[in-house]
């Protein structure tokens, strides 16, 4: 298996724990873009950007200032 599955194994696992942060989940799929970004075609990088969209509303405002400027800023950029 390759490091891309594996990392997007490890993503899932993340996203799945009921008891981990959305804030934390959001961190994750960041750095995952981050890295898919730069290796994949831009097409494949749209189902993470969704997930991350869906995780920042359903966390509205649990999370803090910083998490939704650097959202605002991934969408841009």
């Amino acid at each position: 298996m390759g490091e891309d599955e594996e990392a997007k194994q490890v993503l899932a696992q993340i996203a799945s724990l009921a008891g981990v942060p959305i804030s934390v989940k959001c961190k994750a799929y960041r750095e995952m873009l981050l890295v898919a970004k730069e290796t994949t075609p831009l097409q494949n990088t749209l189902p993470l950007e969704a997930t991350l969209g869906k995780l920042l509303q359903a966390a509205d405002t649990r999370l803090d200032n910083w998490d939704k400027l650097k959202h605002r800023f991934s969408q841009i950029v």
